[in-house]
């Protein structure tokens, strides 16, 4: 692998995109002083090709020392979800507690022996032989922010053993006015940026209620109000 090669992959490793389509759908690609950038406000500096290198093993390798990855995001899917789990090849034979916490309170749990999964993937990690394998839910779980979590069989706890399983839907929702090639227009303001006789240079609700009856008549859609949030 050549060095834009490695650098492109370490970028991907990290969830840097590499290239956007703008409105008028040109491509813009980005440079490598600027992928490097983000790399360096993400921690990972790679002035040169042996950094670069020692990055991409790292990045290549971590998920390897987690039983489970952090976050898992799916598409509400249609066929049953899968979670990698991964494991050292001499903790195969022992049974693990998992549990499954719902968004809306619920919850599933079970034990499972990892030697009894469909393996993935096999590899040398830190001198120890690791073994990724596919552990299917016993059902498909709802929209939703949801926790997965697997403990030993006596109870105790496993270091990085707790997933956040994201269910997302497949799209947008789609208003039934925008169906056919609908159109539909309105304004996005900023709230704070209203200005009216009655208030003292800053926009509130009753601002807000005005600007939204004016909208109206001359047939608008929708108002958006965006809210600047400041972190004290």
């Amino acid at each position: 692998m050549n060095c834009p090669d490695a650098l492109d992959r370490l970028c991907r490793l990290c969830g840097i995109e590499l290239e956007y389509t703008d409105i008028w759908g040109k491509v813009h690609r980005a440079s490598e002083q600027t992928k490097r950038k983000l790399l360096a406000a993400m921690g990972i500096i790679v002035n040169d090709e042996v950094s670069l290198r020692s990055a991409l093993a790292e990045c290549e390798m971590r998920p390897w020392r987690r039983p489970l990855p952090p976050v898992q995001v799916v598409f509400e899917p249609s066929s049953p979800v899968t979670i990698p789990m991964t494991l050292p090849q001499v903790r195969m034979q022992q049974p693990l507690r998992w549990s499954l916490s719902l968004e809306g309170g619920e919850r599933l749990e079970g034990e499972v022996t990892p030697s009894s999964l469909p393996k993935i993937e096999e590899k040398d990690v830190d001198n120890v032989s690791s073994v990724r394998t596919a552990f299917l839910l016993p059902r498909n779980p709802g929209l939703g922010y949801h926790r997965f979590e697997i403990r030993n069989a006596d109870g105790g706890p496993i270091e990085h053993g707790t997933l956040t399983l994201i269910v997302a839907p497949e799209r947008c929702y789609h208003p039934p006015a925008l169906a056919d090639d609908g159109r539909l227009w309105g304004l996005a303001i900023q709230l704070y940026a209203l200005r009216s006789k009655r208030n003292w240079g800053i926009g509130d609700f009753t601002d807000l209620r005005a600007l939204i009856a004016v909208c109206a008549e001359l047939g608008a859609d929708a108002v958006g109000r965006m809210v600047a949030h400041v972190g004290l």
